[in-house]
């Protein structure tokens, strides 16, 4: 399909894509800044990609989203793009809007406050998540923690970044020259040319902050890094080694067929094998990057710690099988009719025009680049796969990244005879974890202990009488409230968002659940499940046939632990981390299904004081899906005091 394009005398290039199927229209500014290093001040980027979005100079936050709202629009901001949707009727609204948000950031320092808390928040949680940990530290071995694909981002930098910092960085990149505005809908380009000026014909600045980095040399030689992470079940495992492959590159054609073959999905070799054949995981997959500077060829799958070390085997079989011997002429054949389908339904979507634009622009293509990509496709050969699968995979110098239990997973890898380097989740180098029993200790002790540390006693019978905690996080601007009150043999539990409230109550040994406003009895099965949640020590429900205490010690949020597992009525296991030291609770995680497998939720116990004779741990924070935690802060507490009894009523 044709765009047009145009350039601004301030610097801005604008490319338009007329499509007239839909009364819908979307615009981007994105900027073509190279490559950003953060060094020291890592995550200054994102936290100013979200702060472009908190109000402008002429309208508040809360005007903003309101205005967006008003014309049923879709505003998005990015470290260095920022883009809005909506009817073609509000085109000239939608680009006003975009204009100010680009022109005007207002970055509040109260907004930014917030940002940074959440950021911190989420990097305390995704330190022991084992999929951040495997791109994290995979990257930085990749391509070194100094180069900006490799360059980490944790509580250290988060803490160093201020307001000024953000708007250091909007001053560097967002400067019209490096610009450029996509225009794609039911526009005119002729209109849209007039409009584009008036909006950001007055924006002035020259982008100067291109910085040229070196290139990361590979490894000597393959290599095995281990990650450990104690309470890991399954096996996170990358392998891989930097490439350089821009669009338009000679092998841009041969590479996608000879990744199509080896894993790009169901039909590859690596899922066909460790999969279909091997039962060894949900799903194996190999992938590559395609930009101007260095990237990346990388193969994963997550698999059950006892077969890590025959995974990676079979991962070595599957790179040196592609890399010496033809692919079959079947293989080829469906290949090249998976990635012609491909291409043909994007060619559906009027974004992939402008995307073509964009690369155009930004690659320096030939005008029919794209216009040829099918007979660039079709003449590809079983002898340029073999031939680009020994240049782009680097099987002597393979970065092998294992984030999972080294104790369990160690010597069955150390018999494939690569060397074994142990690093933490920063990708800094430390010994071979030595694995710490538990010793005498049994769950009875561990529990006992807990108690000993809440109230210093091994036992919290008659201790206490009355609790009241209300507490509150938020999620995506969204408040949710929890109200537990406890008196005696009673408690109450309150849970309000705006998803739905939930409400349940125990008295007088009768346990009830309000439904359609009122509170109805529960029976049966539910009743287990529903006294669980009103009671303030899960302990109480521990036995010796529903728990079980891990033999060896583990870290959990940089402290060592005792771990117990607690299987409920329904079958769900949960396990709970108490610090060896303190005896506290440190937190609690458990397992999920999803389609790529299991998932680990994280809860955590922080900031734990004094209440009347009972440790309270006044911040908890909660993940209800992968990334998504609520963080809880108590607003009220009250321990043996006066409390609401009109909840029981």
């Amino acid at each position: 399909a044709k765009y047009e394009s145009f350039k601004l005398r301030n610097g801005v290039t604008v490319l338009v894509v007329e499509n007239h199927k839909l009364p819908r229209v979307s615009v981007s500014v994105s900027f073509r800044t190279g490559q950003i290093g953060e060094g020291d001040k890592g995550g200054v980027m994102y936290l100013l990609g979200d702060l472009m979005s908190e109000g402008t100079t002429t309208q508040d936050k809360a005007t903003l989203d309101e205005r967006v709202d008003f014309i049923g629009a879709n505003l998005n901001t990015g470290s260095t793009y920022a883009s809005i949707s909506g009817l073609s009727r509000y085109t000239d609204e939608l680009m006003s809007i975009l204009a100010d948000v680009t022109l005007n950031p207002a970055m509040p320092e109260a907004s930014f406050d917030k940002l940074k808390s959440q950021t911190l928040t989420g990097i305390k949680t995704q330190k022991d998540d084992p999929n951040e940990i495997e791109s994290q530290v995979f990257n930085a071995l990749l391509y070194g923690t100094d180069h900006p694909n490799g360059e980490i981002a944790n509580e250290e930098t988060i803490e160093s970044i201020a307001v000024e910092d953000c708007r250091a960085a909007y001053d560097t990149y967002w400067r019209p020259s490096a610009a450029v505005i996509t225009v794609v809908g039911d526009v005119n380009a002729k209109e849209i040319k007039a409009l584009v000026k008036s909006s950001f014909g007055a924006w002035s600045g020259k982008y100067t902050g291109k910085v040229v980095y070196d290139n990361p040399s590979l490894p000597d030689a393959s290599r095995i890094v281990i990650v450990n992470r104690d309470g890991s079940v399954q096996s996170n495992i990358r392998l891989g080694n930097i490439i350089y492959q821009p669009i338009g590159h000679n092998d841009n054609e041969a590479l996608a067929v000879m990744n199509q073959i080896l894993g790009a999905g169901s039909a590859g070799r690596l899922f066909q094998n460790l999969r279909e054949d091997k039962a060894y995981t949900y799903g194996a997959y190999s992938s590559y990057g395609r930009s101007k500077y260095v990237s990346g060829f990388s193969a994963t799958a997550k698999v059950r710690n006892a077969v890590t070390d025959s995974a990676v085997e079979q991962f070595f079989f599957e790179l040196d099988r592609i890399r010496t011997e033809l692919v079959s002429e079947e293989e080829l054949k469906a290949a090249k009719a998976n990635l012609a389908g491909s291409f043909g339904r994007a060619l559906e979507s009027p974004s992939t025009v402008s995307s073509f634009a964009y690369n155009t622009l930004n690659y320096k293509l030939k005008k029919n680049y794209y216009d040829k990509y099918l007979a660039r496709l079709e003449a590809v050969t079983a002898e340029d796969v073999m031939r680009v699968a020994v240049e782009y995979i680097q099987r002597e110098h393979l970065t092998v990244v294992i984030v999972g239990k080294a104790s369990e997973i160690a010597p069955g890898l150390e018999r494939l005879g690569l060397p074994i380097e142990y690093r933490d989740n920063e990708a800094n180098i430390v010994e071979k974890p030595i694995v710490e029993t538990v010793g005498a200790s049994t769950v009875e002790s561990v529990v006992a202990s807990y108690y000993e540390a809440l109230t210093g006693k091994p036992s919290v019978d008659g201790l206490i009488q009355s609790i009241q905690f209300e507490s509150k996080a938020t999620l995506m601007g969204m408040n949710v409230k929890v109200k537990y009150v406890m008196s005696g043999e009673n408690s109450y539990l309150a849970i309000k968002s705006p998803a739905g409230n939930q409400e349940m109550k125990k008295v007088n040994g009768v346990v009830s659940q309000k439904v359609g406003g009122k509170f109805e009895t529960v029976e049966g099965e539910e009743v287990a499940a529903v006294e669980e949640q009103l009671q303030y020590f899960e302990e109480f429900y521990f036995t010796s046939e529903n728990t079980v205490l891990r033999p060896e010690l583990e870290t959990f949020n940089d402290q060592t632990c005792f771990v117990i597992e607690f299987t409920d009525p329904s079958g769900g296991v949960t396990a709970y981390y108490y610090n060896r030291s303190t005896g506290l609770r440190a937190g609690s995680t458990r397992q999920i299904e999803t389609p790529d497998g299991e998932v680990t939720l994280k809860n955590l116990k922080l900031n734990y004081t004094d209440v009347n004779g009972l440790m309270v741990d006044l911040e908890n924070h909660t993940e209800v899906a992968p990334g998504m935690i609520l963080k809880f802060k108590k607003t009220k507490t009250v321990v043996n005091g006066e409390v609401d009894l009109t909840v029981f009523e």
